[in-house]
């Protein structure tokens, strides 16, 4: 069973125990005016830390942030060292596009569990979302001397070269976790495929490109393709393959199953794949349907998307179709700006004494 699916049961039997208890309260006795009295709100000395975690992740995934965050407090009322209490705080300020404040967050967690790659994994990426260039080259560096078959800080890795201009590194990186069959955690494999797809095509040879797609995920060629989060963003980027072969039927086939699946409850957005936000845009850009991609791409950003930008934006083959456009090129320039602004927040921070970028007390952002 996949990491997705077990979450998406957490979900799932989360909810069924809130309604449960909504509904006792419901049916309790009225009062003596004939009001039902409110149900009082969870105390942290009621609940076990393990239901407020998963109250907090629930409500996450449903995109009610500050009701997440306040979960995630009341660990830390009763148990301030909680692994708990912190990288999931900063899940959703990475949901809202708050990556400075994401990236505190998760400086807190390490801070707790030094010994946690998958949270260092996270700092890299975060840094390399907020294009803070110095310190995220720091970080790939501190991680490469220390990370071994970790499937996660592996792929930030391969993020991070990737965008470093170091395209050979970020395919090594891809060829070993692929090669190992590694697990598929925090949309790792999406990030190995991806510059698969992109080798394939700087070669010339999407047919390659789409046999490695075949080894990976027989699913997505079936008559109907099972589309999962797992693999959404894999799919769209199989299609792209498809349609450079000349194979538009089936690019067109596996497109409709990416967008059925996108508006699915939980496949996209909320606490725990923010990432997969812009998927819905790529799908329509491959499908030629450049003004409802642009208008998508919008509402996403909106929305608050913004890790993986650059990568998933204009260095994205999917959006060629609209790349030229005067409107993709603003929404390129106003992460840029955000971005910008998010580093000068974090460096305020870290000037005050708030935010410390250890283990490297040295880092420029």
């Amino acid at each position: 069973m996949t990491p997705y699916a077990n979450l998406s049961r957490l979900f799932i039997s989360v909810l069924i125990l809130v309604i449960l208890l909504m509904g006792a309260a419901r049916l309790a006795r009225p009062a003596e005016d004939g009001t039902l009295p409110q149900p009082a709100t969870p105390k942290s000395s009621l609940l076990s830390e393990s239901m407020l975690y998963c109250l907090g992740l629930a409500h996450g995934a449903l995109g009610n942030f500050e009701a997440s965050r306040d979960y995630f407090s009341r660990i830390r009322e009763s148990n301030p060292s909680s692994p708990l209490a912190h990288s999931p705080v900063a899940l959703t300020h990475v949901a809202e596009g708050q990556l400075d404040l994401a990236l505190y967050w998760m400086s807190e967690a390490r801070a707790g569990d030094p010994g946690d790659l998958d949270n260092s994994g996270w700092m890299l990426l975060l840094y390399d979302s907020l294009e803070a260039h110095n310190s995220s080259a720091q970080w790939s560096q501190w991680l490469s001397n220390r990370i071994t078959n970790q499937s996660m800080p592996i792929a930030a890795q391969a993020g991070h070269q990737y965008l470093a201009g170091n395209f050979d590194l970020a395919l090594q990186y891809s060829n070993l976790a692929l090669n190992l069959d590694l697990p598929r955690r925090w949309s790792s494999d999406a990030i190995f495929m991806r510059i698969k797809r992109d080798e394939a095509l700087a070669n010339g040879d999407p047919e390659k490109g789409i046999r490695v797609f075949s080894d990976h995920h027989r699913e997505l060629f079936q008559e109907q393709p099972e589309i999962t989060p797992e693999n959404i963003t894999q799919a769209t980027d199989l299609a792209l393959l498809l349609k450079i072969s000349g194979q538009s039927n089936e690019a067109r086939r596996l497109l409709d199953a990416v967008l059925t699946a996108y508006n699915r409850p939980f496949v996209a957005g909320g606490l725990l794949r923010a990432d997969l936000m812009p998927v819905r845009a790529e799908a329509l850009a491959i499908l030629g349907n450049e003004s409802e991609s642009l208008a998508e791409l919008r509402r996403v950003i909106d929305t608050g998307w913004r890790v993986h930008w650059r990568m998933k934006t204009d260095l994205n083959p999917n959006f060629n179709g609209v790349r030229h456009s005067a409107e993709f090129q603003a929404m390129v320039a106003e992460l840029e700006a955000d971005m910008a602004r998010q580093r000068s927040r974090l460096q305020d921070l870290a000037v005050k004494g708030v935010f410390d970028p250890a283990p490297l007390p040295n880092a420029v952002l």
